[in-house]
């Protein structure tokens, strides 16, 4: 049986996810831009937008626009 491959949107946000679970990003803390994020995560910006879409609409995050 094959399993699913997993992307790079679904490695990043677990890893994001992890790191507000464990304090790296306390409630109310702003994330590093989506460049910076881009970088840390050795990944291109739009999947760092897809990765903020799905934190988003778990609820994890956030946005405001020119914040």
């Amino acid at each position: 049986m094959r399993t699913k491959a997993i992307t790079l949107t679904e490695q990043v946000t677990q890893q994001l996810r992890a790191e507000i679970a464990g304090g790296t990003y306390p409630v109310g803390a702003r994330l590093p831009t989506g460049k910076q994020l881009a970088e840390q995560y050795g990944v291109s910006p739009a999947v760092i937008r897809e990765v903020t879409e799905h934190l988003r609409s778990q609820g994890l995050v956030e946005s405001r626009q020119g914040v």
